[in-house]
């Protein structure tokens, strides 16, 4: 693959409409964004200092750090982009506020699980006024991202080559006197030289530590005889596939030659 693809206007352009459209279904006046996987979705940005305003009366806007305006309109599909310098924005929430006519308003938030970090709902409460309500409004995202248009389909089918190669890469090197840090290296190497992104983290663990289901690879060296788990993926198009570990058992199998080789 030759890098990532970026969604067709006509199809990026469709989330902004769709979100619009949800909302109105809904008792909430507008709906607000701060998750980088939403904003990435709605804007074709990925950036995890942005904020999103979208409302029912079809206004939307931006607030993105000041160093990083340019990139953001340069590949924003939103172009009413306003910045800040400091790391929360909650002094121009007010200005916005008004001028979007939301001062007395029932606001969605990103509650579902995980939910907001607390510290940000603290600093929400104490930039909105106490007439601004503050409800779930992530489950409009979740129904709208559920639909998968054709070219989300393709872009899924990419980012599962794409972990594919890194699976292959990965069982590839592990042999013992291996690093389990080294092997998720070659793997993250290769996948993004295939044009994926490193979405989340990958590992590998071994002996005692290949029970642990969630976790990073370390500076182990793998040892003869020990069970070895691999857990691979790498994000294209904007999606991520469930990583394909399982998929793999029988071929690592074959490669130690018998089960006493884990």
């Amino acid at each position: 693959m030759k890098g990532e693809t970026i969604p067709t206007e006509a199809t990026s352009q469709q989330r902004p409409r769709k979100t619009v459209d949800s909302l109105k279904k809904t008792e909430m006046d507008a709906i607000l964004l701060n998750r980088v996987g939403n904003i990435a979705y709605l804007t074709g940005v990925v950036n995890s200092c942005s904020w999103v305003f979208i409302t029912r009366k079809g206004g939307h806007l931006e607030l993105v750090l000041e160093s990083d305006a340019a990139m953001y309109r340069n590949n924003s599909i939103l172009k009413d982009i306003r910045t800040f310098r400091i790391h929360d924005p909650f002094h121009l929430f007010k200005t916005i506020l008004e001028e979007l006519g939301l001062t007395k308003s029932k606001i969605g938030l990103e509650l579902s699980r995980p939910g907001l970090p607390q510290h940000t709902l603290d600093m929400l409460r104490y930039a909105f006024p106490p007439t601004v309500s503050f409800v779930n409004g992530e489950p409009i995202l979740e129904e709208i991202r559920t639909i998968k248009s054709e070219e989300e389909v393709q872009a899924i089918e990419g980012a599962v080559k794409i972990s594919e190669l890194g699976m292959d890469v990965a069982i590839k090197n592990v042999k013992p006197g291996v690093k389990e840090s080294d092997i998720v290296l070659e793997a993250e190497y290769a996948m993004r030289k295939a044009g994926g992104r490193i979405t989340t983290l990958n590992h590998v663990g071994s002996g005692k530590r290949s029970c642990i289901a969630h976790h990073t690879p370390t500076q182990k060296v793998i040892e003869q005889g020990e069970v070895i788990t691999i857990d691979i993926h790498a994000g294209y198009g904007g999606t991520v596939p469930i990583s394909p570990g399982p998929w793999f058992a029988e071929r690592l199998i074959k490669k130690w030659k018998k089960p006493t080789g884990f």
